[in-house]
Parts: C-alpha cells; sequence; structure tokens
C-alpha cells in the first residue's frame, strides 16, 4: 500500500489541484457563512480513525508520519512534502491527496473516499490551525463557570444552567413543567421499571411542599426491594412472575440460538434466511404461568419462535 510518491501524472495533478480548489473554495465560504467551530475530538479524530489510522497510526506509519500526533502529521514525511501545514489548507499534502483523480495516488487508497462534508471540515480546521486537543475523558475535572442565561428562575441546580444555556444557543424552549401524575410515573418506571402504587400517587399529588419529589425518592422509590440471597437465586433461577422468566429460560435452553437479549425483546437464529425476534414489551408476561408448558413442550428454538409467532427481526 506504499503509494506516497509525489511524482504524479502531469494531467492527474493538474485535475486534482483544480478539483482541490473549488473545494477548498466551497469549504471557506461554507465554514465563514456559518461560523463553523470544528472540534478536533468531535470533527476531526473519527475521520481520521475511520479513513487514516490503519496507515498512518500508532501501529503502522506509511511514509514515516502519523495522523494521531500534532509533531509527526505537519512535519515533513518521507516524501518531502508536509501531510498537514497548519493554517494553510492549499499547502497541505493530505488535502490535495483526498481530492486527487488520479487512482494511482488518491487517498485513503481502498474504501470508501472521503465526502464534502469531511472534506470541509477537515479544510476548516487545517485553516484555523490544525489544533490537537485532548479528548473530554481524559481531561482533569475542573469547575466551570456558570453560564449566563435569560431566565435563571426556571434552574433548581447548576446542572440546569447548562441545559438551558445549551437550549437557548440552539433556539429551542425549555419543555413545560410535568405534572405530579408524569413525574412519580416517571421516577417509577426508572428506578424500579414498575408503574407506581395508587396511593403512591395519591400521596405525592397531595403533598405540595417544596421537597416533596426528594421525600418521594427518599421514602418509597429507592427502597431495597431484594435481599442478597434472592439476587443471588435470580442469576441461575429467573423469577417466575415476571417476563424475567421467559427470557432466563431461553438463555439457558437455547444458548446457541439466542443472538440478543434486551427488556423489551429477543432475538433468535433458527437457521432461517432472516433473525426472528420475539417481542417482550409487557412486564407481567412472560411469566412461568405464561409459558412454561410451551416452553416444555417445544423440541427446540425453531418450534418455540414458530408457537409464539416471532417477527422477522
Amino acid at each position: 500500500m506504499q503509494r506516497h510518491s509525489t511524482n504524479n501524472k502531469a494531467g492527474g495533478r493538474d485535475l486534482s489541484w483544480i478539483a482541490m480548489l473549488m473545494i477548498l473554495g466551497s469549504a471557506f465560504a461554507a465554514a465563514r457563512a456559518g461560523e463553523t467551530q470544528i472540534d478536533y475530538s468531535r470533527d476531526i479524530q473519527p475521520i481520521f480513525a475511520q479513513h487514516c489510522l490503519e496507515c498512518h497510526g500508532i501501529d503502522t506509519q506509511e511514509a514515516g508520519f502519523r495522523f494521531d500526533r500534532r509533531a509527526s502529521s505537519t512535519a515533513e514525511a518521507d516524501s518531502g512534502e508536509r501531510p498537514i501545514v497548519p493554517g494553510r489548507p492549499g499547502d497541505s499534502e493530505m488535502l490535495r491527496r483526498v481530492v486527487d483523480q488520479d487512482p494511482d495516488t488518491w487517498m485513503p487508497p481502498e474504501g470508501e473516499r472521503l465526502t464534502s462534508a469531511q472534506i470541509h471540515k477537515l479544510t476548516t480546521w487545517i485553516a484555523d490551525g490544525a489544533k490537537y486537543t485532548q479528548h473530554w475523558a481524559y481531561r482533569p475535572l475542573r469547575k466551570s463557570p456558570l453560564p449566563h442565561v435569560q431566565d435563571p428562575g426556571w434552574c433548581r441546580s447548576e446542572i440546569d444552567y447548562f441545559v438551558l444555556d445549551r437550549l437557548q444557543r440552539a433556539g429551542i424552549e425549555p419543555s413545560p413543567t410535568a405534572d405530579r401524575y408524569t413525574l412519580i410515573r416517571r421516577l417509577y418506571y426508572d428506578l424500579l421499571g414498575l408503574p407506581p402504587t395508587i396511593d403512591a400517587v395519591d400521596t405525592f399529588v397531595r403533598d405540595r411542599q417544596p421537597q416533596a419529589y426528594q421525600r418521594l425518592v427518599d421514602r418509597g422509590a429507592m427502597r431495597r426491594l431484594f435481599n442478597d440471597a434472592q439476587v443471588a437465586q435470580a442469576v441461575t433461577e429467573p423469577p417466575s412472575d415476571t417476563r424475567a422468566f421467559f427470557r432466563g429460560s431461553c438463555v439457558r435452553r437455547y444458548p446457541e440460538h439466542l443472538v440478543a437479549a434486551n427488556w423489551d425483546s429477543l432475538v433468535f437464529d433458527v437457521g432461517e434466511e432472516t433473525l426472528k425476534r420475539v417481542p417482550m414489551m409487557e412486564p407481567l408476561k412472560g411469566t412461568s404461568r405464561h409459558v412454561a408448558d410451551l416452553l416444555d413442550a417445544a423440541p427446540d428454538a425453531a418450534a418455540m419462535v414458530r408457537a409464539l409467532g416471532g417477527n422477522d427481526g
């Protein structure tokens, strides 16, 4: 895959430079008109990972350079050209190669070529100095100042300031405050996966104190439902009175045919042209009472899926 010589055919090089000038011109116009802010970790590194690092990364450095290090990508390569020239997209060999029309020299040498949007991002990034930044996950934690918002009264915590600031910059109005019935339903489903009891709803709706929601969490939604012994038993013996019974039974009976499992469905490969999906949207269906006899009667996964009427996945 060593195709990094700069001695191109004259015709191919002329065509590639014409194409490059057209693309660079449109990229600059689009970037400046929209005041595009390009971030290396968000916009550029994924392009390098998809198209470049296989040949110019940590394991392989064809032509003597790598794109994941600024010092290497901005220095002279073995060819004598600089892949990236900060502030000068027109002098950056990488951009010339990605728009090259000669299959002997264009980059990447295999696979899909870069899209216009990706070329625009690279062009803008190089024009702005080709700054490499560390991914946010590896940066030290620091306390950020609260952004200025138009309606501080909407914010109940410091996190709300950042949420509201982002909504304002996007021109989006915050959603209206949810009513008490919606709040308790969301909380119970988020934390327990089950709807609240009627008594819990009535108590919460009648509680008009400012800390009512926090008291709801402290009082009931975070209570321990099962002891350690019950949790350990459920690892090998799923409870018989919820859909976990069906899911656990299928994992035990048909491990070689089960290709995906989540809260909402199971997906089986039973040797047919398409995978078969069995929906499990109802928490109280799929219990031992519902499916135990069916599971015992089915000689294999294919018969079980047919009995349940599994859909193509």
